[in-house]
């Protein structure tokens, strides 16, 4: 059964990543004066990263949010540009031992086999209403020419977080925590293009436990 990392386990590759970025955020900033903020999302940020048991690996997840470009981009003619800034930027500043990131369709996906573990990368924004995008690479979808990117609005995601907060109680916790390690054993299989994120799992594992508990929720 795939089990979870202990927080303990979490501390360095927690600082490396935070080393990481700050040397990405600081020369994104001089050289192209974009700016973002990062903080971790998914499991990871709830003590509930998965060590997978078939491959001894866990993923961390995190999110970069955009705060503000130069006037002479363009937030949608520019997305392919934007990915591959991020990309070679990290590629630039790698730790050792780690891979060069990959550019997935959701995130910068990025290994360290040696270690046991790998950064999950997703580049996002809002607008002005708070409706949440992710720059998205449709190389699934377009017969893999990896050209083809966009802004997809992600709805799902603010009725997540709405979701999540309405997980309260250690009783609620210790099940919900139980559905989502099932849930990560049964889909450790799971192969591209129709493997489900660990976001997605998650997800459906508030749901279960929301529904279990009889918490009504949209």
């Amino acid at each position: 059964m795939c089990d979870y990392v202990k927080p303990k386990e979490l501390e360095i590759p927690r600082d490396t990543f935070n080393n990481w970025i700050n040397s990405v955020q600081k020369y994104i900033k001089k050289n192209y004066k974009i700016t973002f903020s990062h903080s971790p999302i998914g499991s990871g940020s709830r003590n509930m990263v998965i060590r997978k048991c078939n491959e001894n690996f866990f993923d961390l997840d995190f999110q970069i949010v955009i705060q503000s470009i130069p006037n002479n981009y363009n937030w949608n003619r520019d997305c392919k540009e934007f990915k591959d800034i991020f990309r070679t930027t990290f590629d630039k500043f790698k730790p050792k031992g780690f891979s060069f990131c990959e550019d997935s369709t959701q995130a910068l996906t990025t290994k360290n086999i040696n270690k046991g573990y790998g950064f999950d990368i997703i580049i996002t924004t809002y607008d002005e209403d708070g409706n949440f995008y992710i720059l998205y690479n449709k190389k699934n979808t377009n017969n893999a020419n990896n050209e083809d990117y966009e802004w997809a609005k992600r709805k799902d995601m603010n009725k997540y977080r709405e979701r999540l907060s309405l997980v309260e109680g250690p009783e609620m916790w210790e099940y919900l925590r139980k559905v989502y390690r099932k849930k990560r054993h049964d889909h450790k299989d799971d192969v591209e293009p129709n493997k489900k994120k660990s976001y997605q799992l998650l997800n459906e594992s508030v749901v279960e436990t929301l529904k279990h508990f009889g918490i009504r929720f949209q």
